[in-house]
């Protein structure tokens, strides 16, 4: 296990994190050397303005699920169509109640779109994620300087932080890109004093509602199997690790600025840039030759008017279930 400091400004910032690290089989905890010669030196963008942690992540590593997708590359246009949805922010912040200087652990926090809002209203946020370049540049944005913000490059099935480091933690849309998410379930749970553990994911009951997966099938054929579960099973799993009171709540989205797929579906006009599509998890594990014939369906319907009579079926199912569901633990 390493964990890199950018300088000592940085270091002084995040020693609250370094404290919490956890004695693994990996060996002890080590400081390295300056973040811009380890591991991140090959990238010439922004140097981070935070120190970050580095754990090994096998079990992500070698999965093929996981290595459908270039995580790294994906992540230098994550932010040109990706950010903090108002439509999913406020339903975190009612679920999390006051920060009061509470610490907060965002698992699979990418590049931090989620985690600079909540260190902006007062959280201690710690952010964790498996992708180096994702962390890195969650790392050069501007924090809050009183948030004492930390970063780290951590596997969500095997979180590097000792038990009941942080006061509560959150995880949005990362379900589908964790394979053991019993697992990830577990480890949330592990870390985490008072609660709530705030999980936000597409189910099985929003992809009914999804008017997209008539032109594009794939994107329930090639999902991962731990993705798109029941409400029900993901309830569930968190009772088994170990949250006694599970709440459940659906969002509705009335932005797109997240550009996930169940954002996306309510903007057709969007089917129309390569670049919004392109930049979405659901559609880059699709196979080429399946997603432009997908797009050039949707575009030939838009264009004659069909993909609204396509859409206007699909409604009633997406006012039902909702384009995502909010998942509140408590202990």
């Amino acid at each position: 296990m390493l964990f890199a400091a950018h300088d000592r400004a940085s270091f002084t910032l995040s020693v609250w994190l370094y404290s919490h690290l956890r004695d693994t089989t990996d060996g002890p905890v080590r400081v390295a050397a300056p973040i811009t010669t380890v591991h991140l030196a090959l990238t010439q963008r922004p140097r981070p303005h935070r120190d970050i942690l580095f754990a090994r992540c096998p079990l992500l590593g070698d999965n093929p699920l996981v290595a459908a997708i270039d995580y790294d590359a994906w992540a230098r246009t994550y932010d040109d169509t990706r950010g903090a949805s108002p439509s999913v922010l406020q339903p975190l912040l009612d679920a999390l109640s006051a920060a009061n200087g509470r610490s907060l652990l965002d698992i699979g926090g990418g590049t931090g779109n989620f985690a600079l809002p909540l260190a902006q209203a007062g959280f201690r946020v710690a952010l964790c994620d498996f992708t180096p370049e994702m962390v890195r540049r969650a790392a050069a944005k501007p924090w809050p300087e009183t948030s004492g913000a930390a970063l780290a490059v951590a596997d969500a099935q095997r979180l590097p932080f000792r038990d009941a480091s942080f006061d509560c933690a959150v995880s949005i849309n990362v379900l589908g890109h964790v394979p053991d998410w019993r697992a990830y379930f577990g480890e949330a749970r592990r870390v985490i004093r008072d609660g709530p553990f705030v999980l936000k994911g597409s189910t099985a009951e929003t992809l009914k509602g999804n008017w997209t997966v008539e032109y594009l099938p794939g994107i329930r054929d090639y999902a991962p199997a731990y993705h798109y579960q029941p409400e029900e099973f993901i309830e569930g799993a968190l009772r088994t690790a170990g949250f006694s009171r599970v709440e459940i709540t659906r969002i509705h989205y009335g932005d797109m600025v997240d550009g996930s797929a169940q954002a996306l579906k309510h903007y057709p006009e969007a089917f129309l840039d390569d670049d919004c599509i392109k930049n979405t998890a659901t559609f880059l594990r699709l196979p080429a030759n399946q997603l432009r014939a997908g797009l050039e369906a949707i575009r030939r319907h838009y264009r004659s008017g069909r993909l609204r009579q396509v859409i206007a079926r699909y409604e009633p199912l997406a006012r039902r279930y909702g384009d995502g569901s909010v998942f509140i633990s408590r202990l």
